[in-house]
């Protein structure tokens, strides 16, 4: 009861932190899926001068603490001449850490689907972007999707890492509740409490994406003719 007190008595303060935490890992997500694709693009590519460095920036990134990733852009961005708000920052090192983990994901996906099928689709007359929208695509969300849920529930959990720079967020508003209150169990159980909504809440948002891309890619199979005669030729090579 004096949990749920403490909740109610601080609720505008938590609410205000909640909507934030929302609103910085959904930026920083979508900031990083963006980033991902030219970074797993050149970590494909068999040019070494794009290759080599892109590999290097996702080993880094992927190993590096997500605090680093966020002191080096909070206090190096401003040695450069760029001054970014702290919540900026906070959002921009998101994207850049969920960047090497995304690129990994579209990487490994990319590389799922069996290079035939790529090399059917062509041979139908279909342009490179023709394959990729309706054959290799639709195959790299399936595979792609189940551990990018699980890169965006990460990212939001580390969203928490961005109240030692200031940024209102949920936790930092939990660490002012308990400043003033003394009360860490009851303060810090409601936090995790919004947190597991939250978490459950975005793996549940991506969960039923998954599916409807699941019944799409079903239904295109069904009723597309280049699908038909891909399958045909698919079937006359085996």
């Amino acid at each position: 009861m004096a949990t749920f007190d403490l909740a109610l008595r601080y609720w505008p303060l938590l609410a205000n932190g909640l909507l934030l935490t929302v609103w910085v890992s959904l930026a920083g997500i979508a900031l990083a899926l963006v980033a991902a694709i030219p970074l797993a693009a050149c970590k494909h590519s068999r040019r070494t001068l794009r290759r080599l460095p892109a590999a290097g920036l996702v080993e880094a990134l992927r190993n590096a603490p997500f605090i680093v990733v966020l002191f080096l852009v909070h206090f190096g961005l401003p040695r450069l001449g760029v001054r970014l708000a702290a919540w900026e920052s906070g959002i921009i090192a998101l994207a850049l850490y969920g960047s090497a983990y995304f690129a990994e994901v579209l990487l490994a996906a990319y590389r799922a689907v069996p290079m035939g099928q790529t090399e059917a689709a062509r041979s139908l007359g279909l342009s490179q972007w023709a394959v990729l929208r309706l054959v290799v695509g639709p195959q790299m969300m399936g595979v792609g999707l189940p551990p990018a849920r699980v890169i965006a529930i990460m990212l939001l959990k580390e969203s928490a890492i961005l109240s030692v720079i200031a940024v209102p967020e949920l936790t930092h508003a939990t660490l002012r509740i308990q400043a003033e209150t003394f009360d860490t169990l009851g303060t810090f159980i409601i936090t995790a409490a919004l947190y597991w909504l939250l978490a459950t809440a975005l793996g549940g948002l991506l969960g039923r994406f998954d599916h409807g891309a699941s019944e799409r890619r079903r239904s295109t199979l069904r009723g597309s003719a280049v699908a038909r005669r891909y399958l045909a030729l698919d079937g006359f090579r085996r």
